[in-house]
């Protein structure tokens, strides 16, 4: 058996930035800090933004050519610097010498050495995107890679629709294919790696097989990878065969972020290869990071970690009740501890008295099984299993309740009455201001606290910013937990015939805090008094431990 090539991870933050899923889009200081992040995880290449001219672009496309110069010049002062690789195109069409092209020009003025530029191989792309001759797109592409290439780096070449170009010729020999002729002459040009792209994202594993087979003797020697696209569900799929067939420059994003549904993740990618495949994935050496990298990326986008990613979600290594709570193990593909992942229950009445017993332990709650807190507990999470209540995933909350069914527990706060307020009001348009007033007394204090905040953005928020006011002369470390997610959703079933705005809701907030990451709930009728109970469960959660009044264990 042959030893199996390494494998080059490389991270296209520059589609990441520039995909629809994202809700805020990312910042040039975004998109450096979560390239520090890969670097420290061990990736070997990391795209950057798109340095181009835009002539007479609208002011988005012109900010994101401002966001792209300041990137570049951000990034130049960073270690990991001959890691980025600047992304663009082939020069203009018109263009006749490839050092009069303002897109090249605007490539190597990054002063950066390595480039990946992507260029048409799809003759129904050159004739109505490009709108150029199929023999003038060859010369664009071999003159573009050999100007870049004269930079002193490597060149990495995109060949934008391989697939679909290929399989329109499939009628043809493989050397009389225009895809090929595309591959050809970016080799002439003196590209180092060649990349085949399904840009849109619509080939079977079974195609993909076929054309790679038909195309990879015209590479020689000559290292190569792919960039799968997911509009199909088989972005990684596809990347493994093509690994398997000798890719070892799979071009990914860690969380799969791209146009339209994304595409190829890193997370999952990379832990496969290595745990299942027996591959080496060069510079990453501590999968066990795997996890902390994928939520450290998901915060600096400004998005939750989706929950029920393969691997690093929170949901990949929650177990219900039932057989499948009993040898966890037996219930796994693998250990979640392998990728940083931690394993626990997920919290409901099924789980029985011995159930519970087990999920106090993996919060800390060091509990003896005949303890009638035991039973307390139970009775607690069936009736509120009966109100859509169910704590689930919200192990912060169950934490939090379990302390304060014990005997002789104290909390560390009471609030004796808080009153958020909106006024909405239309002048040119509608604006909004809210406010909230608090009254809350510290325990082991006399005198109450009384404090209002204003807020912008909506009395959930104001309720919030007075909380936090209020608790944190006593209690600093309030000021340290950031909010990751907040989520409302409509309790079905659950309403007694009310329906619409009067309808139960669920609030679920995750947040980062010093001792890591907890979801907390509430439920309410009034959305508000919901999200004010969830904020309380947390709060009161992270000064406990702080506190070290009991010995909690470090959440995932």
């Amino acid at each position: 058996m042959r030893e199996k090539p390494t494998i080059f991870m490389y991270d296209s933050v520059r589609e990441a930035e520039q995909s629809g899923l994202l809700s805020g889009g990312i910042t040039a200081q975004d998109m450096v800090e979560i390239m520090q992040l890969l670097h420290d995880f061990g990736v070997p290449y990391l795209e950057g933004p798109w340095p181009v001219p835009v002539r007479g672009g609208d002011e988005p496309e012109k900010e994101r050519e401002e966001k792209a110069k300041h990137f570049y010049e951000l990034v130049k002062t960073k270690s990991f610097i001959e890691k980025v690789i600047v992304f663009g195109s082939t020069m203009e069409k018109n263009v006749v010498r490839a050092k009069d092209s303002e897109i090249l020009q605007k490539l190597a003025a990054t002063r950066l050495k390595n480039f990946c530029i992507f260029g048409k191989s799809w003759t129904e792309q050159v004739r109505r995107v490009l709108r150029t001759s199929l023999s003038n797109n060859l010369r664009l592409i071999e003159e573009s890679v050999r100007f870049l290439k004269s930079q002193g780096g490597m060149v990495f070449f995109d060949l934008e629709h391989f697939f679909d170009g290929y399989k329109a010729e499939m009628i043809k020999k493989p050397e009389k294919n225009y895809a090929v002729k595309c591959l050809l002459a970016a080799l002439k040009g003196g590209a180092d790696v060649m990349v085949f792209c399904d840009t849109n994202g619509g080939m079977l594993t079974e195609e993909v097989e076929d054309i790679l087979k038909e195309v990879i003797p015209f590479l020689g020697d000559k290292p190569w990878g792919v960039h799968f696209h997911d509009d199909e569900g088989l972005a990684k799929a596809n990347t493994l065969k093509a690994i398997d067939l000798g890719a070892t420059f799979p071009q990914v994003t860690t969380l799969g972020y791209g146009e339209r549904v994304g595409m190829a993740r890193l997370t999952d990618l990379v832990a496969t290869l290595i745990l299942k495949k027996g591959y080496k994935c060069k510079g990453i050496e501590k999968l066990e990071n795997l996890t902390s990298l994928a939520r450290a990326i998901a915060q600096k986008m400004g998005e939750p970690l989706q929950r029920n990613l393969p691997y690093v979600g929170p949901a990949s290594a929650i177990h219900k009740a039932g057989t499948h709570g009993r040898c966890f193990e037996l219930q796994e593909h693998m250990s979640p501890l392998k990728v940083g992942n931690t394993r626990y229950r997920h919290i409901s009445g099924l789980l029985g008295p011995q159930g519970i017993h087990a999920a106090l332990k993996e919060v800390g709650l060091r509990i003896k099984p005949n303890d009638p807190l035991i039973q307390k507990l139970y009775r607690d999470v069936k009736e509120k299993d009966s109100v859509g209540f169910t704590y689930g995933t919200a192990r912060g909350s169950f934490a939090v309740q379990s302390l304060r069914l014990m005997a002789g527990y104290a909390a560390p706060f009471k609030i004796e009455g808080i009153e958020p307020s909106s006024r909405l009001y239309q002048t040119d348009k509608w604006r909004h201001e809210s406010r909230a007033d608090i009254e809350l007394v510290i325990t082991g204090q006399k005198k109450t606290i009384q404090i209002f905040r204003r807020s912008e953005d909506g009395p959930v928020d104001a309720a919030d910013n007075v909380l936090r006011a209020a608790l944190s002369k006593a209690y600093p470390i309030i000021n340290r937990i950031t909010l990751v997610d907040y989520a409302v959703r409509i309790i079905k079933n659950r309403n007694n015939g009310k329906k619409g705005t009067a309808s139960r809701v669920r609030v679920a907030i995750i947040a980062d805090t010093p001792y890591g990451q907890f979801e907390t709930v509430g439920i309410s009728r009034n959305i508000i008094l919901a999200s004010v109970l969830a904020l309380i469960d947390l709060y009161e959660l992270v000064i406990l431990f702080q506190k070290k009044r009991h010995k909690l264990k470090k959440t995932a």
